[in-house]
């Protein structure tokens, strides 16, 4: 459309939608054709679209019963004749509308929160990385701050260095007067006993 707004000189955006009615009256008999299948094709969409295109992350529920996703944290109830999840997988959902949802290994709801801040804009997060996850000091002091316990990481490295093994010690010699020393013909040796040629690099 925008030759025959040069065409006519048109450069404001009141003048444009001026001209728009006779342009289409104009465009669509020449160049609309009817449709093959009128039948409609598009489908209502599902009642919780804002789930289906939510963000979804896999996380490990902490001792707590909570789960974390940056800095958003939703409470567990505990299940069936206090079932704890402390230390079990499930799966974060966070939706457009700010909702965080948590879903089991079942894929039974376990539990939702609201978004209570003012307009969300969902965005992607990015997996935590092992060298930027918090000391365990540091997950204390926070844990005291806001009143609830963080995940403490398991399968932590030891922090001692390691040395290197031991060499095993040089075998030692026999004695002097060990049989493996002595020679077989009995001339070589001396009244004691002891090999002539010992004695001599003695």
């Amino acid at each position: 459309m925008g030759r025959p707004l040069t065409l006519r000189g048109l450069a404001t955006l009141e003048a444009a939608n001026a001209f728009l009615p006779a342009f289409l009256a104009d465009f669509n008999p020449r160049f609309a054709h009817p449709a093959a299948e009128p039948t409609a094709a598009w489908r209502r969409p599902p009642p919780d679209l804002a789930n289906v295109l939510s963000c979804r992350y896999r996380r490990t529920v902490a001792r707590d019963n909570t789960v974390r996703l940056g800095a958003r944290w939703a409470q567990i109830p505990r299940g069936r004749r206090g079932r704890s999840y402390a230390g079990g997988h499930v799966e974060a959902h966070e939706c457009l509308d700010g909702r965080l949802l948590v879903y089991g290994q079942g894929g039974g709801l376990l539990a939702m929160q609201p978004w209570a801040g003012p307009d969300f804009v969902l965005r992607p997060r990015r997996a935590p990385h092992p060298s930027r996850r918090p000391s365990r000091g540091a997950s204390q002091r926070a844990s005291a701050e806001e009143g609830r316990h963080l995940p403490i990481p398991r399968n932590r490295p030891s922090s001692r260095s390691t040395s290197s093994p031991r060499r095993p010690p040089p075998p030692a010699r026999p004695a002097l007067t060990h049989p493996w020393r002595r020679p077989y013909n009995h001339h070589l040796l001396d009244a004691k006993g002891l090999p002539i040629y010992a004695k001599t690099r003695g």
